[in-house]
């Protein structure tokens, strides 16, 4: 694991794309480009049977947000855009007194 402690492989898992993924008890993750002939090796001598999954499916099945940061940005600006309706909102029913 890219944590440095050592990890047992539950699952072997390989996208259209042709990546390797790794189920483990410490989680789902993409195999390292430098670790994929290691994995291959498994594979070669039967240790490992890898499954054909669909990349987009993955997180849902394994339960993971392939990027937080983005779902992050992504609710600012909708907080944003709901503040700036809600100003509008309140500008257009509160006018003035003149």
């Amino acid at each position: 694991a890219h944590t440095g402690l050592a990890v047992r492989a539950q699952r072997c898992v390989v996208d259209e794309q042709g990546r390797v993924y790794m189920e483990t008890e410490a989680g789902f993750g993409l195999v390292h480009t430098q670790d994929v002939g290691l994995a291959a090796d498994a594979v070669e001598r039967g240790l490992w049977v890898p499954q054909q999954e669909q990349a987009a499916e993955l997180p849902h099945h394994y339960g993971y947000v392939r990027s937080p940061q983005a779902i992050q940005q992504s609710q600012a600006i909708q907080q944003s855009q709901a503040m700036q309706v809600q100003q509008e909102t309140q500008a257009t029913t509160n006018p003035p007194n003149n």
